[in-house]
């Protein structure tokens, strides 16, 4: 009876030792568990940091190339108006030439 007692009781502190072991693991595990969602949260803000900013940079390459594209076509478009509002004086003044002529000209 005495044996069992004994028995019964290092039974239970060996229980109590193994809970209380099973607990500090499990705490230690979790806050490990932590510390590697931060760090993994901080590298993932970083890298969303950075992802943003390329973007940005980019859109205003892309946004400063679209400008100097559109001053570009407007230079061409203006040119070429100016070029075809030149042949449009030209062409009038040579059908004005020709239609005074053909006014002085006594046999028509």
């Amino acid at each position: 009876m005495e044996k069992m007692k004994v028995l019964e009781s290092q039974t239970m502190e060996e229980m109590e030792v193994l809970e209380s072991q099973t607990m500090e693991k499990m705490e230690v595990l979790e806050s490990q568990t932590m510390e590697k969602m931060e760090v993994l949260e901080s590298q993932t803000m970083e890298k969303m940091e950075v992802l943003e900013s390329q973007t940005m940079e980019k859109m205003e390459v892309l946004e400063s190339k679209t400008m100097e594209k559109m001053e570009v076509l407007e230079s061409k478009t203006m040119e070429k108006m100016e070029v075809l509002e030149n042949k449009t004086i030209e062409k009038m003044e040579v059908l004005e030439y020709h239609t005074m002529e053909k006014m002085e000209d006594p046999r028509e």
